[in-house]
């Protein structure tokens, strides 16, 4: 709802729908190109209890996931149930062996809803976490996955609502990841599929909107998600390479099939990666002129490191 930032001369601004709201706009994607944020006010609602938690088969059961994903896409698209959501995961790893995850949270204290079915009666089940629980239970859950002392990478590109499409962006990953299990030390390779429904793209003009590009009429989407980890230097160029060569391939699949959506999600996205100009061309246009308004002597994009710049 607000922002309150130090811009680069050093003056303080607010920032939200009424004072500089160019620059608000700017803030909701436009990352670290602006000025320090300092403070933000958010809209708040309660929240109790949740019901969820990860189950784990094995990755033979890959194949069964696909369709009860895109039905679920579709079904939360449409407004059915707009309490549920699920992450679908596929892990390899040197650690436990390579297995299918799916985190199904629902934001109510209901057990097993109707929406989710599909995903807790999937057989067989080596693990199930299930519970009534609150946030901080499965943020700790999910943050288990992320050790600490790793080397880490993150690559992403989002895809059109089809089954046929992820299943071969999965046997994509597939054929990369089980060579590499049996030479890099530590390794965890991980690919995940996480819907976003026409219901979630609608929410950012009902909220202000923000400079992101998507939106309703880009139907329902899947973020695809490669995250990566493993413990030596020396496998960094391989490893970079190889979620190059991932990226490649799924978008070139998505792409045949007329399903690769432009937008790049800019907290997985891999360095080489320019989610700044996947926005759009009118959304790129409004970061250039916010930042040569709010920053003229372009300290943000010339002097602080780190973070994607805005393309010239």
């Amino acid at each position: 709802m607000n922002h309150e930032v130090v811009l680069a001369s050093g003056k303080i601004v607010i920032a939200n729908e009424y004072v500089n709201a160019d620059l608000h706009q700017a803030l909701k994607g436009g990352s670290n190109n602006f000025g320090v944020v300092t403070r933000f006010d958010l809209k708040t609602f309660p929240q109790g209890k949740l019901w969820g938690g990860i189950i784990v088969l094995p990755i033979t059961s890959a194949q069964q996931q696909f369709q009860p994903l895109v039905d679920f896409n579709t079904a939360s698209g449409a407004g059915v149930d707009p309490y549920a959501t699920v992450i679908n995961a596929y892990v390899y790893s040197n650690a436990t062996g390579n297995l299918v995850t799916n985190f199904p949270v629902y934001t109510k204290p209901e057990p097993f809803p109707a929406i989710l079915q599909p995903f807790t009666n999937m057989q067989p089940q080596l693990a199930n976490g299930l519970e009534i629980t609150n946030l901080t239970t499965f943020t700790d859950e999910l943050d288990g996955d992320e050790p600490n002392g790793y080397r880490q990478l993150w690559a992403t590109l989002t895809i059109g609502n089809n089954a046929e499409l992820l299943s071969s962006i999965f046997n994509a990953s597939d054929s990369l990841a089980n060579p590499l299990l049996l030479s890099v030390p530590g390794l965890q390779w991980a690919l995940a599929f996480q819907a976003v429904p026409m219901s979630a793209s609608a929410q950012g003009a009902a909220n202000g909107g923000n400079v992101l590009g998507i939106s309703p009429t880009d139907g329902n989407l899947f973020i695809v998600n490669l995250g990566v980890q493993w413990m030596e230097e020396a496998d960094d160029a391989r490893l970079n390479a190889a979620a190059e060569d991932f990226l490649s391939q799924a978008t070139q699949l998505a792409d045949a099939k007329g399903l690769l959506n432009d937008f790049i999600y800019l907290n997985y996205a891999l360095p080489t990666q320019n989610p700044l100009g996947s926005y759009g061309s009118d959304n790129l246009q409004l970061l250039r002129d916010v930042s040569a308004k709010y920053d003229p002597d372009q300290v943000f994009q010339r002097l602080v490191p780190g973070g994607f710049k805005i393309p010239t």
